[in-house]
Protein backbone atom coordinates (compact mmCIF):
# COMPACT_ATOMS: atom_id res chain seq x y z
CA UNK A 1 0.00 0.00 0.00
CA UNK A 2 1.45 3.53 -1.31
CA UNK A 3 5.48 3.37 -0.83
CA UNK A 4 6.95 6.96 -0.71
CA UNK A 5 10.27 7.74 -0.11
CA UNK A 6 11.50 10.14 2.47
CA UNK A 7 12.26 13.59 1.07
CA UNK A 8 16.20 12.77 1.77
CA UNK A 9 15.66 9.54 -0.13
CA UNK A 10 17.15 7.73 3.14
CA UNK A 11 13.81 5.93 4.20
CA UNK A 12 10.56 4.55 2.51
CA UNK A 13 7.05 4.58 4.10
CA UNK A 14 4.25 1.92 3.71
CA UNK A 15 1.53 -0.31 4.86
CA UNK A 16 0.94 -3.57 5.21
CA UNK A 17 -2.09 -5.66 6.87
CA UNK A 18 -1.71 -6.04 10.64
CA UNK A 19 -3.88 -8.04 12.98
CA UNK A 20 -7.05 -6.66 12.66
CA UNK A 21 -6.16 -3.71 10.65
CA UNK A 22 -3.53 -1.90 8.83
CA UNK A 23 0.36 -0.54 10.16
CA UNK A 24 2.56 1.96 8.67
CA UNK A 25 6.25 0.94 8.56
CA UNK A 26 9.06 2.39 7.57
CA UNK A 27 12.65 0.99 6.52
CA UNK A 28 16.00 2.36 5.37
CA UNK A 29 16.24 2.75 1.49
CA UNK A 30 19.59 0.80 1.81
CA UNK A 31 17.87 -1.96 3.08
CA UNK A 32 17.19 -3.43 6.81
CA UNK A 33 14.23 -4.43 8.71
CA UNK A 34 11.15 -2.14 8.20
CA UNK A 35 10.21 -0.31 11.67
CA UNK A 36 6.39 -0.60 12.65
CA UNK A 37 6.03 3.34 13.79
CA UNK A 38 2.47 3.24 13.63
CA UNK A 39 -0.89 0.73 13.56
CA UNK A 40 -4.69 1.92 13.62
CA UNK A 41 -7.69 0.13 11.32
CA UNK A 42 -7.29 1.36 7.50
CA UNK A 43 -4.26 2.77 7.88
CA UNK A 44 -3.08 2.78 4.50
CA UNK A 45 -0.97 4.95 1.69
CA UNK A 46 1.33 6.97 3.62
CA UNK A 47 2.99 10.44 1.54
CA UNK A 48 6.07 12.45 3.47
CA UNK A 49 5.99 15.91 3.97
CA UNK A 50 8.38 17.94 2.11
CA UNK A 51 10.37 18.32 5.21
CA UNK A 52 10.10 14.79 6.65
CA UNK A 53 8.73 15.25 10.05
CA UNK A 54 5.04 13.85 9.24
CA UNK A 55 3.07 11.32 7.17
CA UNK A 56 -0.50 12.09 5.70
CA UNK A 57 -2.57 8.78 5.36
CA UNK A 58 -6.48 7.69 4.63
CA UNK A 59 -6.81 6.08 7.94
CA UNK A 60 -9.29 5.82 11.13
CA UNK A 61 -9.61 7.04 14.82
CA UNK A 62 -8.74 3.91 17.55
CA UNK A 63 -12.33 2.58 17.13
CA UNK A 64 -12.24 2.41 13.65
CA UNK A 65 -14.13 5.26 13.19
CA UNK A 66 -13.87 8.53 11.50
CA UNK A 67 -11.83 7.78 8.42
CA UNK A 68 -10.26 10.08 5.47
CA UNK A 69 -6.88 11.92 5.91
CA UNK A 70 -5.00 12.06 8.98
CA UNK A 71 -1.34 13.39 9.52
CA UNK A 72 0.69 12.17 12.21
CA UNK A 73 3.97 12.81 12.70
CA UNK A 74 7.25 10.48 10.70
CA UNK A 75 7.78 8.66 14.27
CA UNK A 76 3.71 7.60 14.40
CA UNK A 77 3.07 9.91 17.24
CA UNK A 78 0.37 12.83 17.61
CA UNK A 79 -2.16 11.24 14.72
CA UNK A 80 -4.60 14.19 13.68
CA UNK A 81 -7.60 13.83 11.63
CA UNK A 82 -6.98 16.26 8.39
CA UNK A 83 -9.78 15.70 6.22
CA UNK A 84 -13.83 15.33 6.98
CA UNK A 85 -15.29 12.14 4.98
CA UNK A 86 -14.67 8.39 5.09
CA UNK A 87 -14.15 7.96 1.59
CA UNK A 88 -11.16 11.05 1.45
CA UNK A 89 -7.98 8.94 0.17
CA UNK A 90 -4.35 9.28 -1.06
CA UNK A 91 -3.18 12.11 0.71
CA UNK A 92 -0.17 13.96 -1.41
CA UNK A 93 1.85 16.72 -0.28
CA UNK A 94 2.44 20.23 -1.34
CA UNK A 95 5.65 21.27 -2.32
CA UNK A 96 5.44 24.11 0.38
CA UNK A 97 4.11 21.68 3.07
CA UNK A 98 0.99 24.07 3.85
CA UNK A 99 -1.32 21.66 1.32
CA UNK A 100 -2.48 18.32 1.39
CA UNK A 101 -4.40 17.13 -1.87
CA UNK A 102 -5.80 13.80 -1.99
CA UNK A 103 -9.06 12.30 -3.61
CA UNK A 104 -12.94 11.72 -2.47
CA UNK A 105 -16.31 10.24 -3.24
CA UNK A 106 -17.85 11.95 -0.88
CA UNK A 107 -20.03 13.67 -4.33
CA UNK A 108 -21.12 9.98 -5.54
CA UNK A 109 -17.78 9.89 -7.72
CA UNK A 110 -13.68 10.00 -7.55
CA UNK A 111 -12.95 13.70 -7.61
CA UNK A 112 -10.00 16.10 -5.89
CA UNK A 113 -9.45 18.44 -3.22
CA UNK A 114 -7.11 19.92 -1.20
CA UNK A 115 -7.21 21.05 2.51
CA UNK A 116 -5.16 23.22 4.26
CA UNK A 117 -2.86 21.77 6.76
CA UNK A 118 -2.98 24.73 9.24
CA UNK A 119 -6.56 25.84 8.85
CA UNK A 120 -8.38 22.47 7.48
CA UNK A 121 -10.53 24.58 5.41
CA UNK A 122 -11.36 22.00 2.20
CA UNK A 123 -11.17 23.12 -1.50
CA UNK A 124 -12.75 20.44 -3.77
CA UNK A 125 -10.93 20.79 -7.24
CA UNK A 126 -12.66 18.93 -10.10
CA UNK A 127 -16.31 18.23 -10.33
CA UNK A 128 -16.92 16.26 -13.38
CA UNK A 129 -19.05 12.53 -13.65
CA UNK A 130 -15.74 11.14 -14.44
CA UNK A 131 -13.11 9.32 -11.79
CA UNK A 132 -10.75 12.10 -11.11
CA UNK A 133 -7.48 10.30 -9.07
CA UNK A 134 -3.77 10.07 -8.42
CA UNK A 135 -3.26 13.79 -7.73
CA UNK A 136 0.69 15.07 -7.70
CA UNK A 137 2.03 18.12 -7.26
CA UNK A 138 4.11 20.57 -9.81
CA UNK A 139 7.44 21.16 -8.03
CA UNK A 140 6.22 24.68 -7.46
CA UNK A 141 2.81 23.78 -5.80
CA UNK A 142 0.96 26.01 -8.61
CA UNK A 143 -0.68 23.03 -10.47
CA UNK A 144 -2.05 19.54 -9.66
CA UNK A 145 -1.60 16.53 -12.54
CA UNK A 146 -4.13 13.45 -12.09
CA UNK A 147 -5.66 10.75 -14.39
CA UNK A 148 -8.92 11.07 -15.59
CA UNK A 149 -11.05 9.00 -17.47
CA UNK A 150 -12.94 11.63 -18.92
CA UNK A 151 -12.09 10.90 -22.23
CA UNK A 152 -12.71 7.38 -22.03
CA UNK A 153 -9.31 7.02 -21.39
CA UNK A 154 -7.05 7.32 -18.25
CA UNK A 155 -5.56 10.88 -19.13
CA UNK A 156 -3.59 12.81 -17.68
CA UNK A 157 -5.07 16.31 -16.66
CA UNK A 158 -4.01 19.68 -15.26
CA UNK A 159 -5.41 22.27 -12.81
CA UNK A 160 -4.18 25.25 -11.05
CA UNK A 161 -4.29 24.33 -7.15
CA UNK A 162 -6.24 26.70 -6.43
CA UNK A 163 -9.55 25.42 -8.49
CA UNK A 164 -10.64 26.44 -12.33
CA UNK A 165 -10.51 24.68 -15.21
CA UNK A 166 -8.55 21.45 -15.95
CA UNK A 167 -6.99 20.96 -19.36
CA UNK A 168 -5.17 17.86 -20.89
CA UNK A 169 -1.13 18.48 -20.83
CA UNK A 170 -0.75 18.63 -24.47
CA UNK A 171 -0.35 14.46 -24.72
CA UNK A 172 -2.33 11.22 -24.33
CA UNK A 173 -1.82 7.83 -23.97
CA UNK A 174 -1.41 6.34 -26.98
CA UNK A 175 -3.38 3.38 -28.17
CA UNK A 176 -2.14 -0.19 -26.76
CA UNK A 177 -2.30 -3.14 -28.92
CA UNK A 178 -3.88 -6.18 -27.00
CA UNK A 179 -6.77 -6.05 -24.41
CA UNK A 180 -4.36 -3.33 -21.46
CA UNK A 181 -5.22 0.01 -21.52
CA UNK A 182 -3.80 2.33 -19.04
Amino acid sequence: YGPAWSPDGMQIAFACRWDAGNAIFVTASEGGEPRKVFDRKGACEPHWSPDGSQLAYHGCDERGDNCGVWLMLAGGFEPARLSTDLSDTTPTWSPNGQQVAFISSRAGNWELYVVDVYSKAETRLTEHAAADVAPTWSPDGSQVVFASDRNGNNDLWIIPASGGTARPPGGRCPPTPGRWRG
